[in-house]
């Protein structure tokens, strides 16, 4: 029997299944749809409301090899990778529990190389207020 957490098992995987985010499905697919992708993106907003699972279908979609429009296909490898959290071109920290220099570290030493087999190297910071003051200079350095 397969036991999966109700918030994971009904989980969006397509901007198409995002509920109540009209608004930011639409800027994210404009600039997928433009070429126009920024920098960074910032997601904030109270709990509960898809901040990381909007970030990793954007992921997904940016990385996707045989993207419908906009949507990612859900079935290229990577896809397939980053839904499963196993990309290694799309990291996810933790900084409620990572949130020190040395948690940020790799981010900054890795963000100079080309992504592996990826179209964009895609860094998810989960919760980055909880980061530290240096860990956020640090990773400041680098988005500068």
């Amino acid at each position: 029997m397969d036991h999966i957490a109700l918030p994971l098992k009904y989980r969006p995987m397509t901007f198409e299944d995002v509920v109540g985010q009209d608004h930011v499905v639409k800027t994210l697919r404009n600039a997928i749809e433009s070429g126009r992708v920024a920098n960074a993106y910032l997601f904030i907003g109270p709990r509960g409301i898809g901040k990381t699972t909007l970030s990793r279908i954007f992921a997904k979609a940016l990385n996707c090899t045989s993207p419908n429009g906009v949507e990612p296909c859900g079935k290229c490898n990577s896809c397939i990778e980053t839904a499963a959290g196993r990309s290694i071109d799309v990291i996810e920290l933790d900084a409620a529990s990572h949130n020190g220099v040395d948690d940020v570290r790799p981010i900054v030493e890795e963000c100079q190389f080309r992504p592996a087999g990826s179209k964009y190297k895609i860094y998810i910071i989960d919760e980055c207020h909880m980061l530290s003051a240096q860990a956020w200079n640090a990773l400041l350095k680098t988005l500068e």
